[in-house]
Protein backbone atom coordinates (compact mmCIF):
# COMPACT_ATOMS: atom_id res chain seq x y z
CA UNK A 1 0.00 0.00 0.00
CA UNK A 2 1.53 3.30 -1.11
CA UNK A 3 1.97 6.10 1.35
CA UNK A 4 1.67 9.78 0.57
CA UNK A 5 5.07 11.55 0.84
CA UNK A 6 5.23 14.41 3.38
CA UNK A 7 5.89 16.88 0.58
CA UNK A 8 2.65 15.82 -1.09
CA UNK A 9 0.74 16.25 2.17
CA UNK A 10 2.07 19.80 2.44
CA UNK A 11 1.06 20.37 -1.15
CA UNK A 12 -2.47 19.13 -0.38
CA UNK A 13 -2.76 21.57 2.52
CA UNK A 14 -1.45 24.37 0.33
CA UNK A 15 -4.00 23.55 -2.39
CA UNK A 16 -6.78 23.37 0.21
CA UNK A 17 -5.78 26.78 1.61
CA UNK A 18 -5.67 28.27 -1.88
CA UNK A 19 -9.07 26.78 -2.73
CA UNK A 20 -10.55 28.14 0.51
CA UNK A 21 -9.15 31.58 -0.24
CA UNK A 22 -10.51 31.47 -3.78
CA UNK A 23 -13.89 30.30 -2.47
CA UNK A 24 -14.10 33.37 -0.27
CA UNK A 25 -14.03 35.63 -3.33
CA UNK A 26 -17.36 36.41 -4.97
CA UNK A 27 -17.29 37.15 -8.69
CA UNK A 28 -19.83 39.90 -9.29
CA UNK A 29 -21.42 39.53 -12.74
CA UNK A 30 -24.09 42.21 -12.29
CA UNK A 31 -26.40 43.75 -9.69
CA UNK A 32 -27.77 40.92 -7.56
CA UNK A 33 -25.93 38.24 -9.56
CA UNK A 34 -22.60 36.77 -8.53
CA UNK A 35 -20.62 33.54 -8.75
CA UNK A 36 -18.42 31.74 -6.24
CA UNK A 37 -15.92 28.94 -6.88
CA UNK A 38 -16.54 26.59 -3.95
CA UNK A 39 -18.68 24.06 -5.92
CA UNK A 40 -15.90 23.63 -8.48
CA UNK A 41 -13.31 22.84 -5.81
CA UNK A 42 -15.35 20.43 -3.69
CA UNK A 43 -16.60 18.55 -6.77
CA UNK A 44 -13.02 18.18 -8.00
CA UNK A 45 -12.01 16.94 -4.53
CA UNK A 46 -14.81 14.39 -4.71
CA UNK A 47 -13.73 13.31 -8.20
CA UNK A 48 -10.12 12.77 -7.11
CA UNK A 49 -10.39 11.39 -3.57
CA UNK A 50 -13.93 10.14 -3.19
CA UNK A 51 -17.00 10.82 -1.07
CA UNK A 52 -15.36 11.52 2.30
CA UNK A 53 -12.95 14.04 0.81
CA UNK A 54 -15.82 15.65 -1.09
CA UNK A 55 -17.89 16.04 2.07
CA UNK A 56 -14.94 17.53 3.96
CA UNK A 57 -14.12 19.88 1.08
CA UNK A 58 -17.75 21.00 0.80
CA UNK A 59 -17.78 21.87 4.49
CA UNK A 60 -14.46 23.72 4.47
CA UNK A 61 -14.78 25.56 1.16
CA UNK A 62 -18.30 26.77 1.95
CA UNK A 63 -17.36 28.23 5.35
CA UNK A 64 -16.88 31.73 3.83
CA UNK A 65 -20.57 31.73 2.91
CA UNK A 66 -21.39 31.68 6.63
CA UNK A 67 -19.60 35.00 6.94
CA UNK A 68 -21.37 36.42 3.87
CA UNK A 69 -24.92 35.55 4.81
CA UNK A 70 -24.74 34.83 8.54
CA UNK A 71 -26.11 31.27 8.44
CA UNK A 72 -24.76 27.74 7.67
CA UNK A 73 -27.58 26.71 5.32
CA UNK A 74 -25.32 26.94 2.28
CA UNK A 75 -22.89 24.52 3.92
CA UNK A 76 -25.73 22.05 4.52
CA UNK A 77 -26.84 22.35 0.89
CA UNK A 78 -23.26 21.76 -0.31
CA UNK A 79 -22.93 18.60 1.80
CA UNK A 80 -26.23 17.26 0.46
CA UNK A 81 -25.06 18.21 -3.02
CA UNK A 82 -22.00 15.96 -2.75
CA UNK A 83 -24.10 13.06 -1.43
CA UNK A 84 -26.53 13.33 -4.36
CA UNK A 85 -23.67 13.63 -6.86
CA UNK A 86 -22.11 10.46 -5.44
CA UNK A 87 -25.37 8.55 -5.92
CA UNK A 88 -25.70 9.71 -9.51
CA UNK A 89 -22.05 9.12 -10.46
CA UNK A 90 -22.31 5.54 -9.21
CA UNK A 91 -25.04 5.12 -11.82
CA UNK A 92 -22.82 6.47 -14.60
CA UNK A 93 -24.34 9.95 -14.66
CA UNK A 94 -22.40 13.19 -14.88
CA UNK A 95 -21.94 15.60 -12.00
CA UNK A 96 -23.66 18.29 -14.06
CA UNK A 97 -26.80 16.16 -14.40
CA UNK A 98 -26.86 15.42 -10.69
CA UNK A 99 -26.23 19.06 -9.82
CA UNK A 100 -28.96 20.36 -12.09
CA UNK A 101 -31.53 17.96 -10.68
CA UNK A 102 -30.50 18.59 -7.07
CA UNK A 103 -30.43 22.38 -7.25
CA UNK A 104 -33.75 22.60 -9.07
CA UNK A 105 -35.52 20.34 -6.56
CA UNK A 106 -33.97 19.95 -3.10
CA UNK A 107 -31.70 23.00 -3.23
CA UNK A 108 -34.51 25.25 -4.41
CA UNK A 109 -36.90 23.98 -1.76
CA UNK A 110 -34.40 24.47 1.08
CA UNK A 111 -33.21 27.88 -0.10
CA UNK A 112 -36.63 29.29 -0.89
CA UNK A 113 -38.14 27.97 2.35
CA UNK A 114 -35.31 29.31 4.48
CA UNK A 115 -35.38 32.79 2.95
CA UNK A 116 -39.14 33.01 3.35
CA UNK A 117 -39.33 31.64 6.91
CA UNK A 118 -36.20 33.25 8.35
CA UNK A 119 -36.15 36.63 6.62
CA UNK A 120 -39.63 36.97 5.19
CA UNK A 121 -38.12 37.57 1.75
CA UNK A 122 -40.64 38.26 -1.03
CA UNK A 123 -40.97 35.52 -3.65
CA UNK A 124 -39.32 37.64 -6.34
CA UNK A 125 -36.16 38.18 -4.28
CA UNK A 126 -36.03 34.57 -3.13
CA UNK A 127 -36.46 33.46 -6.72
CA UNK A 128 -33.46 35.52 -7.86
CA UNK A 129 -31.29 33.98 -5.14
CA UNK A 130 -32.42 30.45 -6.05
CA UNK A 131 -31.84 30.97 -9.79
CA UNK A 132 -28.37 32.32 -9.05
CA UNK A 133 -27.61 29.19 -7.03
CA UNK A 134 -28.82 26.87 -9.80
CA UNK A 135 -26.71 28.63 -12.46
CA UNK A 136 -23.60 28.81 -10.28
CA UNK A 137 -23.57 25.17 -9.19
CA UNK A 138 -24.52 23.72 -12.59
CA UNK A 139 -21.91 25.82 -14.37
CA UNK A 140 -19.04 24.72 -12.15
CA UNK A 141 -20.22 21.10 -12.10
CA UNK A 142 -20.01 21.12 -15.89
CA UNK A 143 -16.50 22.58 -15.74
CA UNK A 144 -15.51 19.86 -13.26
CA UNK A 145 -16.87 17.22 -15.64
CA UNK A 146 -14.86 18.69 -18.51
CA UNK A 147 -11.65 18.73 -16.46
CA UNK A 148 -12.21 15.10 -15.45
CA UNK A 149 -12.81 14.30 -19.11
CA UNK A 150 -9.46 15.77 -20.19
CA UNK A 151 -7.13 15.12 -17.24
CA UNK A 152 -6.26 12.40 -14.72
CA UNK A 153 -4.98 13.22 -11.22
CA UNK A 154 -3.20 10.59 -9.13
CA UNK A 155 -4.80 10.80 -5.65
CA UNK A 156 -1.53 9.86 -3.91
CA UNK A 157 1.20 11.67 -5.83
CA UNK A 158 -1.07 14.42 -7.22
CA UNK A 159 0.55 13.88 -10.61
CA UNK A 160 -1.51 15.51 -13.36
CA UNK A 161 -1.68 13.71 -16.69
CA UNK A 162 -3.54 14.61 -19.84
CA UNK A 163 -5.70 11.89 -21.28
CA UNK A 164 -4.34 10.54 -24.53
CA UNK A 165 -7.72 10.42 -26.20
CA UNK A 166 -10.80 12.50 -25.51
CA UNK A 167 -14.13 11.59 -27.04
CA UNK A 168 -15.50 14.57 -28.96
CA UNK A 169 -19.06 13.26 -28.79
CA UNK A 170 -18.78 12.76 -25.03
CA UNK A 171 -17.34 16.25 -24.58
CA UNK A 172 -20.25 17.69 -26.56
CA UNK A 173 -22.65 15.66 -24.45
CA UNK A 174 -21.22 16.99 -21.18
CA UNK A 175 -21.04 20.63 -22.24
CA UNK A 176 -24.49 20.62 -23.84
CA UNK A 177 -26.07 19.75 -20.49
CA UNK A 178 -25.90 23.45 -19.60
CA UNK A 179 -28.15 24.26 -22.55
CA UNK A 180 -30.81 21.61 -21.94
CA UNK A 181 -29.87 19.36 -24.84
CA UNK A 182 -32.39 16.61 -25.40
CA UNK A 183 -31.18 13.04 -25.29
CA UNK A 184 -31.58 10.77 -28.29
CA UNK A 185 -35.10 9.47 -28.64
CA UNK A 186 -34.01 5.86 -28.29
CA UNK A 187 -32.46 6.70 -24.89
CA UNK A 188 -35.26 8.81 -23.42
CA UNK A 189 -38.19 6.68 -24.49
CA UNK A 190 -40.00 4.79 -21.76
CA UNK A 191 -40.19 1.77 -24.08
CA UNK A 192 -36.44 1.73 -24.53
CA UNK A 193 -35.03 2.06 -21.01
CA UNK A 194 -31.55 2.71 -22.40
CA UNK A 195 -29.00 5.28 -21.31
CA UNK A 196 -26.72 7.77 -23.15
CA UNK A 197 -22.93 7.92 -22.78
CA UNK A 198 -21.93 9.27 -19.36
CA UNK A 199 -18.84 10.11 -17.31
CA UNK A 200 -18.34 7.49 -14.61
CA UNK A 201 -16.62 7.71 -11.23
CA UNK A 202 -13.14 7.21 -12.70
CA UNK A 203 -13.63 9.85 -15.35
CA UNK A 204 -14.14 7.29 -18.09
CA UNK A 205 -16.87 7.51 -20.66
CA UNK A 206 -19.27 4.60 -20.45
CA UNK A 207 -21.05 3.69 -23.65
CA UNK A 208 -24.78 4.20 -23.68
CA UNK A 209 -27.18 1.33 -24.12
CA UNK A 210 -30.27 1.02 -26.21
CA UNK A 211 -32.98 -1.58 -26.36
CA UNK A 212 -35.24 0.06 -28.91
CA UNK A 213 -37.29 -2.04 -31.27
CA UNK A 214 -37.90 0.87 -33.63
CA UNK A 215 -36.43 0.44 -37.16
CA UNK A 216 -35.10 3.99 -36.81
CA UNK A 217 -33.24 3.32 -33.56
CA UNK A 218 -29.52 3.86 -33.09
CA UNK A 219 -27.36 1.58 -30.99
CA UNK A 220 -24.30 3.27 -29.49
CA UNK A 221 -21.47 0.80 -29.85
CA UNK A 222 -18.46 2.74 -28.62
CA UNK A 223 -17.76 5.60 -26.18
CA UNK A 224 -16.43 7.61 -29.14
CA UNK A 225 -20.00 8.02 -30.35
CA UNK A 226 -19.86 5.60 -33.26
CA UNK A 227 -23.28 4.18 -33.92
CA UNK A 228 -24.93 1.75 -36.25
CA UNK A 229 -28.45 1.64 -37.52
CA UNK A 230 -30.81 -1.24 -37.34
CA UNK A 231 -33.20 -1.78 -40.20
CA UNK A 232 -33.91 1.28 -42.29
CA UNK A 233 -32.06 4.49 -42.90
CA UNK A 234 -30.76 6.31 -39.82
CA UNK A 235 -33.10 9.03 -38.58
CA UNK A 236 -31.48 12.43 -38.03
CA UNK A 237 -33.79 13.09 -35.10
CA UNK A 238 -32.36 10.09 -33.32
CA UNK A 239 -28.72 11.20 -33.62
Amino acid sequence: MSRTPPSRILLMFALAAAATAASSWRIVIGPGFELYLAPLFYLLAYRIWGLRAGLLAATVFMIPSWGWWGHPVSILIAVLHVVVVDRFVRRNRTMAEATGLFTITVGTAIGFGFLWLQYGAPPSLAGVVVIRKVINDTLFATIADMLALCFIVDPVTLALRRRRTVSLSSAIYVTSLMFGRRRPRCCSSAKCGGSPPALNRRGRISAGTSRCSSPHSITIRRPCGGCTTSGRKMSLRGC
